[in-house]
């Protein structure tokens, strides 16, 4: 088997039927309930699933550059000199 062939370097998969600007604006409605609804229940209200919101948060999230794991990082890395001071 050639892995090195004439498909060396093709994207799999396919592309979004959704545009980017419908994506965004599906986002925005999430991130504006703070957690306090689910993905589930936003998804409904923009006419998509549940997992494909939670997508195309974490992807949003990516392209800005933010990091769950690493905000509770930084938040522990504070924490004491909140304290001592």
């Amino acid at each position: 088997m050639d892995l090195g062939g004439p498909r060396k370097g093709v994207l799999v998969g396919r592309r979004s039927p959704y545009p980017e600007e419908f994506r965004n604006d599906a986002v925005a409605p999430y991130r504006a309930t703070a957690g306090r609804r689910t993905y589930a229940a936003v998804a409904a209200d923009v006419g998509v699933t549940g997992e494909t919101l939670r997508s195309w948060v974490r992807q949003a999230d990516e392209q800005a550059g933010r990091s769950r794991v690493g905000e509770a990082v930084e938040d522990l890395d504070e924490e004491p000199t909140r304290l001592r001071a």
